[in-house]
């Protein structure tokens, strides 16, 4: 059979793939950031543009209230803008977006710079809704792709084809929302959102007081968003490693195996923690992330492989025999898997030497 160090081999390029769809969302988020910095940019700038004087913009003159013109436009935007909330599919983040502009609905007056900010909070919601419908599509294709891979290597170690769970909505849509590091990845990305909406008013209240230019405030913007992007980016890195470990480990309970051996991605960014638990091994009930199962950190790349499988018998002598050299694949076509029909660069694990 085909020694421990290839099937480790094999799961780190597993790891990898998933690593590099994780690497493409993160690559779609930077677009969606760089579009909303874009929006927020041209609202700061019309914002100076309509109130400034000849001498600048005074922050006196920014806390005026909107007249009365102003504001019935103010409450049409607004209107639009939460009716916009009530196609929101999802009850969490509808009420997320909701509760926050229930006040500023039933305000009677409202200043030019509290305007100013709630647009610049409607630019950033819909930022979080997208990324929010972009992770969940994204983790639910990964957690799919991951599972059925290890389930395709588990079979090809053992060398026989067996039935087994196939995956439904239930169990992705159960992986996706747990609460796995103290709070779902929609709970963190809106902190997120939240934190740089504090952030883009702190800069733009201290420019007008300190009576900034529109050049120097929107270098400072510039530089929240992408301190934010850093986040995001290190949540979707770290939440990818997170959906497939739990992917492999479904496939672990579906073909009966009972322990499992921490594998790390050794290299000169592997952290002190994962390189120690490398090798070792652990019963699968057990397993817990940050402590014995990856994740151990964010940012981390480590991964596991079935511990000792000859131990397993129940899985490792049944189903009919798979052929020498069968792809992933041929294998998901037995199964009655779908694969998306793109040029495929999966290998062929061999069942012997």
């Amino acid at each position: 059979m085909r020694s421990k160090e290839y099937w480790r081999r094999r799961a780190l390029v597993l790891e990898e793939e998933s690593y590099i769809r994780g690497a493409r969302l993160s690559a779609k988020m930077f677009e969606e950031y760089q579009r909303a910095a874009r929006a927020i940019r041209k609202e700061v700038n019309d914002f100076y543009n309509r109130y400034a004087s000849k001498h600048g913009l005074t922050y006196e003159e920014a806390v005026r209230l909107l007249n009365k013109r102003e504001f019935q436009e103010w409450k049409a935007s607004l209107a639009d803008y939460v009716n916009r909330i009530a196609q929101e599919p999802d009850p969490r983040i509808k009420a997320l977006l909701t509760a926050q502009l229930d006040a500023l609905s039933y305000s009677s007056s409202i200043t030019r710079l509290e305007a100013l900010y709630a647009q610049i909070d409607m630019i950033l919601n819909d930022l979080f809704t997208k990324g929010v419908a972009q992770m969940k599509a994204e983790f639910g294709e990964n957690f799919t792709e991951a599972y059925y891979k290890k389930v395709y290597h588990l079979q090809a170690r053992a060398g026989f084809i067996n039935e087994f769970a196939k995956i439904n909505a239930g169990m992705i849509e159960s992986v996706v929302s747990y609460p796995w590091s103290g709070a779902m990845f929609s709970d963190r990305l809106w902190q997120n959102k939240q934190a740089l909406l504090f952030h883009l008013r702190e800069v733009t209240t201290q420019g007008l007081i300190q009576g900034k230019g529109i050049v120097a405030m929107s270098k400072e913007i510039s530089a929240r968003m992408g301190q934010s992007y850093k986040n995001a980016e290190r949540l979707i890195r770290t939440e990818t490693n997170h959906i497939h470990n739990e992917a492999e480990k479904a496939a672990y309970k579906a073909a009966g195996v009972k322990r499992y051996e921490f594998v790390a991605t050794l290299d000169s960014r592997t952290s002190e923690i994962c390189a120690s638990l490398d090798g070792k091994n652990f019963a699968l009930d057990e397993a817990k992330p940050g402590t014995n199962f990856p994740p151990m950190h964010p940012n981390c790349r480590s991964t596991t492989i079935e511990y000792d499988p000859h131990d397993e018998m129940d899985w490792y002598n049944s189903g009919k025999k798979m052929p020498k050299n069968m792809t992933y694949e041929e294998w998901a076509e037995v199964q009655g898997i779908k694969t998306k029909k793109k040029k495929s660069k999966n290998k062929a694990v061999t069942v012997t030497e």
